[in-house]
């Protein structure tokens, strides 16, 4: 019983789904989190990471390596998309601070029209007053 997920090609056609592949999944995703994490907090290097989930995890250097490797690309991933959310937010921001300035100046002429209208009959309705 082989379970498709989408379009495999090579190797992957081959091999037979089991569960265990999707709980050795889970726990690589579980090692690269805590792995980006240390990165990210602790300021761990790479090498750093490596030794760390070594020891932790109890696993062997190739994999210790894959997910140090894997969390720094991830974490540099991350700091970009950061950046590039903040000029997105800043250009949005200075799109609506001008937006918001056009606005503005519309509804203070709108009052000055209107200020002028309402005292102009304002006026009106005083003189008609003394001269009655």
């Amino acid at each position: 019983m082989v379970k498709s997920h989408g379009s495999l090609t090579g190797i992957e056609a081959k091999i037979e789904y089991h569960p265990a592949f999707e709980e050795l999944g889970a726990l690589y995703e579980s090692w690269k989190r805590s792995a980006v994490n240390w990165m990210q907090t602790e300021k761990l290097s790479e090498s750093s990471v490596e030794k760390r989930l070594m020891k932790k995890f109890n696993i062997q250097w190739a994999y210790a390596d894959s997910i140090a490797t894997e969390a720094a690309q991830c974490l540099n991933q991350l700091k970009t998309a950061k950046n590039n959310y903040i000029t997105q937010l800043e250009l949005q921001l200075s799109a609506k601070i001008t937006a918001t300035k056009k606005i503005i100046t519309k509804l203070e002429k709108t009052l000055k029209l209107a200020t002028k209208k309402v005292f102009h009959i304002y006026k009106l309705e005083i003189n008609f007053v003394i001269n009655c």
